[in-house]
């Protein structure tokens, strides 16, 4: 085996499961670039670093540590999580318009992953989020305009650098207009060439000219620039030409997840990546990753991959593993609590008022009704988290707060409950979760103010909830649902805060949202 088959593994990124390695796992993971940690991973901080400390231990002393990276974006992908340490969304640190807070909290969040021995930060999303209907970025984005979202992913990244660890600027060339989730199938955006250019594109040149060590490239096709319908991940015309040619990138090409049902390439995906212009390929497990490496080989054998262009990615990936550094597992982490606070009352967002509210004034004693509704699939157990967060302060106010919690069903079982614990309520606060994708919840809530009672609506995942619901009704937005997110909203309800954040993306119309 020559020297570059033997290096061939240094273009693998891979994740594995549990908590604790198998001699098997880490011998894999050794000898690849490195890995990624998922919830799945995270015990406690301690064991987490105990368990990144044992893959690199398992490296030979001879070769540079392994990459060990992570996506931690904020809410709602957030592996820190796990561990018991929450954080803001973008979109409420586009809310709140401050780039030297988006600095601090992203500085803060990896001081805490640099403890853990994190050298690497899937993050920032630099998707500019123009599409309501988007199923899978919404909070992950700063907002819907470039300039703005192009402000705070310059501060995200310059401050992930401050704590020593690389960045990530995902995901090429913007996820922000699709209507689908790459997870689950094949995504395109219509864009056209100057909207990719002057929009999608312009957090991605920001990201470039803070010294993004790595840009993850998009399961989406853009047709405006690749007429072959290839994905990103798969496409020389957008890795090559634009991001290395056009952009002026040098640091990784590194791709999204390859076992993601959008990507259809079959077997050979790992193989066209790399022709594309790819320098690492991330598999959320081994056995896929075993199976790209050994396709990787075969096409190197047969010509199908020169040599010169596998020296030069090695290259790359040698380079960001020289100027990632290990930091002592004692590494300050700062007051990510008090952050996450500030963000949240500076974030909350009147996207409607009307009749006076906010504030929610009430006589004193009045039966509220708080309705959770959950989004569908959603774990109960972060319902039951959030719902106490606003639930105590309703209560703690002087009013008799009931909550509910509702994943509503097609066949109307939990629409029912909620209409029957109605009936004997004074008031109505709705906390909705994407009521602008599930038009049970958007009717849910409109049936609400057939009572002739207020109601008031937290649209607490995206503010685009309030295009679909009725004009006459009050809505503010949390960006997002964590306990800091609604414990903020309570205030601005009950009038003991002002609601500070700006709308970072624009609302339509009622009558043009997708599902009304």
């Amino acid at each position: 085996m020559d020297d570059l088959e033997s290096r061939l593994s240094g273009l693998i990124l891979a994740g594995f499961d549990g908590t604790a390695l198998s001699r098997e796992t880490a011998q894999f993971i050794a000898g690849t670039a490195g890995t990624v940690l998922f919830g799945r991973n995270l015990a406690t901080p301690d064991s987490t670093r105990a368990l990144v400390d044992e893959l690199q231990s398992a490296r030979p002393p001879s070769r540079p540590p392994l990459l060990v990276a992570t996506d931690q974006e904020g809410d709602p992908v957030s592996r820190l999580d796990a561990l018991g340490s929450h954080w803001p969304s973008a979109m409420a640190l586009g809310a709140v318009g401050d780039a030297s807070l988006t600095r601090a909290v992203y500085r803060c969040m990896g001081t805490e992953l640099r403890a853990l021995g994190i050298t690497v930060d899937f993050a920032p999303v630099a998707d500019v989020n123009t599409n309501p209907a988007n199923p899978v970025i919404g909070l992950r984005s700063f907002g819907g305009d470039a300039a703005a979202v192009s402000v705070h992913v310059d501060a995200a990244i310059r401050g992930l650098h401050d704590a020593g660890v690389a960045a990530t600027a995902k995901h090429f060339p913007g996820h922000g207009d699709t209507g689908a989730d790459s997870h689950f199938e094949a995504v395109a955006t219509e864009q056209t060439e100057h909207q990719i250019r002057e929009i999608h594109l312009a957090p991605f040149r920001a990201a470039i000219e803070a010294g993004v060590e790595m840009v993850m490239t998009g399961h989406v096709s853009a047709p405006a620039l690749d007429a072959s319908g290839a994905p990103a991940t798969l496409s020389r015309n957008l890795l090559t030409d634009l991001l290395r040619g056009q952009l002026g990138f040098e640091g990784v090409i590194c791709t999204d997840d390859m076992e993601m049902r959008g990507l259809e390439a079959g077997d050979d995906a790992a193989v066209v990546a790399l022709d594309a212009g790819a320098d690492l390929l991330l598999f959320a497990g081994m056995e896929r990753a075993r199976r790209a490496l050994e396709r990787i080989r075969r096409a190197m054998s047969q010509g199908r991959l020169e040599a010169p262009r596998l020296h030069a990615s090695l290259a790359r990936v040698d380079a960001l593993r020289a100027v990632t550094r290990i930091a002592d597992a004692s590494a300050a982490a700062g007051d990510g609590v008090a952050l996450t606070r500030e963000v949240a009352r500076r974030s909350i967002a009147i996207v409607r008022a009307r009749g006076g509210v906010p504030p929610f004034v009430l006589t004193p004693g009045a039966r509220v009704l708080i309705v959770n509704f959950i989004e569908g699939g959603a774990s109960r157990a972060t319902g039951a988290r959030v719902e106490s967060a606003l639930g105590v302060a309703i209560a703690a106010a002087g009013y008799r707060a009931t909550e509910q919690l509702r994943d509503l069903d097609p066949a109307g079982h939990e629409y029912k409950q909620v209409l029957m614990a109605a009936q004997t309520a004074d008031a109505f606060i709705a906390v909705t979760r994407r009521a602008h994708l599930h038009q049970l919840q958007a009717q849910a809530v409109a049936d609400l103010a057939l009572f002739g009672k207020p109601v008031v609506v937290v649209a607490a995942l995206e503010p685009y909830d309030a295009a679909a619901l009725p004009d006459d009704m009050a809505v503010i937005a949390s960006f997002g649902d964590g306990e800091a997110a609604l414990r903020a909203a309570a205030e601005v309800l009950l009038g003991t805060a002002s609601a500070a954040g700006r709308l970072p993306v624009s609302i339509a119309p009622r009558h043009e949202t997708a599902q009304m």
